[in-house]
């Protein structure tokens, strides 16, 4: 609140002396005296940011400042010099571009030339302020028009951006794909390959190359573990007598039906494989000679008493067969094989039909 003195005067209804607090600004009352000691204050404090931005360059923020300070001088009652401020900041706005500052400068301009009495400036203002804020309108409507086409263009594009990704991927899924298949594919024929390479394509047991790599293996464990390890190799007597008669479809018919005879007669741990024309040889792992000469019996029995599909029934087969047990004089499983075809012939010398020795 402002400094204040206390004055004695006299009341004209009582003529009786009354003693009143008398402000600096010639108010005795006291809301009125702080509300005009709140505008100088305002002033002082626009009148600092005036200083402050024009010592900065900063246009705009000089009229903001200087809008302020007039309304604040106009609070204060100083209308002439509230006048003048704004009449100022006026003039630097119409050097500027259009804003919403000069719109609230030019209806502080039109309250002050109203309490001036100046009602025709006041009315010429008024219409300046209305005609800029139109002007701003249209303009924060195109504005606000170009921002939504822009942010509309924009959404467009990513649109498009994440169309073409999502077609992107699934052209690479599709490839993926496409490359998933093409390596099944590759596997399974490598597979196939594998077979084929290790099965013989008339009777589709292991064919020589399979058994040169098992019975291999077998040798060596058999050294190994000093086990015991016998190859039998087996002959279909009179086979080409079947081809030459008989025509060699019905040779390859027989041999298909022999080697399923042969592939069900042994043991789970036994195998069989095609060797070449009519010949067979026979593994038997953890088996003496002994051994395999009693199942070796039972297929030249089985044999000899079969009536094969598609020949005639008079048509009668035999088989003789040559085992070989492996010793420590054996050279590997290429030596395990002459040694039973050895007995193989030995066994065809003796008349056929047997298993030697």
């Amino acid at each position: 609140m402002e400094p204040h003195i206390r004055k004695r005067t006299t009341d004209p209804d009582t003529q009786t002396g009354v003693e009143t607090d008398w402000f600096v600004d010639g108010s005795n009352d006291p809301e009125e005296a702080q509300a005009l000691a709140q505008a100088r204050k305002l002033a002082g404090e626009a009148a600092e940011a005036c200083r402050r931005a024009l010592a900065a360059g900063d246009t705009q923020a000089y009229c903001a400042a200087l809008r302020d300070l007039g309304c604040a001088e106009l609070k204060a009652g100083s209308v002439q010099a509230a006048i003048a401020t704004l009449e100022r900041a006026d003039q630097i706005y119409q050097t500027l571009a259009a804003h919403s500052d000069h719109e609230h400068t030019l209806m502080s301009l039109v309250a002050a030339l109203e309490a001036a009495e100046r009602y025709k400036d006041a009315l010429d203002a008024l219409r300046r302020a209305q005609a800029l804020k139109a002007r701003l309108d249209t303009t924060g409507k195109a504005q606000w028009q170009w921002r939504t086409e822009t942010a509309e263009a924009e959404l467009e594009k990513v649109r498009a951006e994440l169309l073409k990704s999502q077609r992107r991927q699934q052209e690479l899924a599709a490839v993926n794909a496409h490359l998933v298949r093409a390596d099944q594919q590759k596997t399974a024929l490598l597979q196939e390959a594998e077979r084929t390479s290790m099965e013989d394509s008339v009777t589709r047991i292991q064919n020589r190359r399979s058994l040169d790599i098992r019975l291999g293996s077998d040798v060596h464990r058999a050294r190994r573990y000093n086990s015991p390890l016998t190859a039998g190799m087996l002959d279909i007597d009179d086979f080409k007598h079947i081809n030459d008669n008989l025509s060699h479809a019905k040779g390859d018919a027989l041999l298909r039906q022999v080697a399923a005879l042969l592939h069900s007669r042994l043991r789970d741990s036994d195998y069989v494989a095609r060797y070449g024309g009519d010949e067979f040889a026979l593994v038997f792992p953890e088996t003496s000679l002994a051994n395999a000469r009693i199942v070796c019996e039972a297929i030249r029995e089985s044999v000899a008493d079969k009536v094969w599909d598609g020949f005639p029934e008079t048509l009668r087969v035999s088989v003789s067969i040559g085992l070989a047990e492996l010793t420590d004089k054996t050279v590997g499983a290429s030596g395990l094989l002459d040694a039973a075809d050895r007995m193989l012939y030995a066994a065809k010398r003796g008349g056929r039909n047997s298993v030697k020795p």
